[in-house]
């Protein structure tokens, strides 16, 4: 999963970077400041992003491995009440 982070996120970078070159050789020196902070925030804000979305990997891997015990407990509990339900009739 990180591997395809990081290749999301350096396409993503390429882009912006390419966008940036493009759009400064068209903009006023102002401008080029503007656009500058502008895709600061975008490229922090999309690291977030991918910071929360690695964060999320771990937690649903560690509620999928308590709800396979829970299955495990309701599995063995039936066989239980099979084995019994067998020795009473």
């Amino acid at each position: 999963m990180k591997r395809v982070l990081a290749v999301l996120l350096t396409a993503v970078l390429v882009g912006v970077a390419g966008w940036g070159v493009t759009l400064a050789g068209q903009a006023p020196a102002g401008q080029e400041q503007d656009l500058t902070a502008a895709l600061l925030v975008e490229v922090r804000g999309l690291r977030q992003a991918m910071e929360r979305m690695a964060s999320a990997g771990p937690r649903i891997q560690l509620a999928l491995g308590r709800l396979q015990l829970q299955e495990q407990r309701v599995n063995a509990m039936l066989r239980r009440h099979d084995e019994v339900r067998a020795h009473i009739c």
